[in-house]
């Protein structure tokens, strides 16, 4: 398992918190450790006003050569990627995107597979992927984030929408770190004493979620405001 974190904005913001926030993430990925941040008008011919930054602790599994790094980018699609998970059918959704003309830069990658995937089916690719997964994928392009999590809910996915930006981590406590986000809710708490678990799609923390089995969560970042 892997683990990441990551935020965009429509104002420029410090990052000074991400590496203690990742503290909580790098037991997922001991691996490797990679961070990209900068503003998303470097992938586009116009202007963008939407900063970000996503960091991403690696458990090389499939292909652990560098070009299997997380975050991945594709240059061609405008598009990045990070997730979690075990796809276990990536060879076959390699070859059939392999048919559709769609040229490959890793040997064996399952990032790469789900880059790619995501990238020229859009979010209908989820209903091909056999698998566990928590994925963040960006299409740079049209200026929209989309968080997707498997049906079964394997593996975690949380977010924060606030005024103007969105941050999610695939780890709790990471999440509330970057957001400063500490402030308990009452009513779940309730319900974690009575009931010794807290319902989808709510955490223990005011403005805290976390996305339910088999969602495909979207965020418009083109506004002047961060819409869900």
């Amino acid at each position: 398992m892997c683990g990441f974190l990551g935020k965009i904005s429509k104002e420029a913001f410090s990052t000074d918190g991400f590496e203690l926030a990742n503290q909580h993430n790098i037991c997922r990925g001991p691996d490797a450790l990679k961070k990209i941040e900068g503003q998303f008008s470097e992938f586009k011919s116009f202007e963008s006003t939407s900063f970000y930054s996503f960091l991403f602790n690696r458990l090389s599994i499939i292909d652990l050569s560098d070009q299997a790094m997380q975050p991945m980018v594709s240059e061609e699609f405008k598009t990045m990627i990070m997730f979690n998970g075990e796809i276990f059918n990536h060879r076959e959704l390699r070859t059939l995107l392999e048919k559709k003309g769609i040229k490959f830069k890793t040997s064996h990658s399952d990032t790469e597979v789900l880059l790619n995937g995501f990238s020229h089916f859009g979010t209908s690719f989820a209903d091909k992927i056999i698998g566990q997964f928590a994925i963040a994928f960006v299409d740079i392009k049209n200026e929209k984030l989309y968080l997707i999590r498997d049906r079964v809910g394997q593996k975690p996915l949380y977010y924060n929408i606030g005024i103007g930006e969105v941050s999610f981590s695939s780890n709790l406590r990471s999440l509330i770190k970057i957001n400063n986000e500490k402030k308990l809710d009452d009513s779940q708490l309730i319900n974690y004493v009575n009931f010794g678990v807290v319902p989808s799609p709510n955490t223990l923390f005011k403005n805290v979620y976390k996305l339910e089995p088999g969602c495909v969560l979207e965020v418009d970042f083109s506004k002047n405001k961060l819409q869900k």
